[in-house]
């Protein structure tokens, strides 16, 4: 009977483990505007992933520093998925080739409250 136990107090341990690991990353949303980034401060963590969304009217390119990463074309009214890992730079840019024209930024800080 003992062993019956251990057996399934182990089986919930590591479902747990699984479902408070996926519960803890999250979707932070970026819109890509006309000339500037919202919010141009993006507050996340390592394992969440940032959501890029152009609404800008035209196709737009996103990179990190020296080209550490590329989303490619993204189309108007279209998403590009940024997964956020403790490697990924905290600072984006628009634009093809460096010409990085605005800049955002992501934050592990917790984000500011609202007073």
């Amino acid at each position: 009977m003992l062993d019956t136990f251990c057996k399934g107090a182990v089986a919930v341990a590591a479902a747990t483990a699984f479902w408070v690991g996926a519960a803890q990353a999250d979707n932070q949303s970026v819109l890509i505007m006309e000339g500037s980034f919202f919010p141009s401060t993006t507050y996340a963590k390592p394992g969440d992933n940032v959501i890029f969304t152009n609404l800008s009217g035209q196709v737009q390119y996103l990179s990190g520093p020296e080209d550490s990463w590329e989303s490619g074309p993204i189309g108007v009214d279209a998403t590009y998925r940024l997964n956020l890992t403790h490697s990924t730079p905290l600072t984006f840019s628009n634009g093809q080739d460096g010409e990085g024209l605005v800049e955002g930024e992501i934050s592990y800080d917790p984000a500011p409250l609202n007073d």
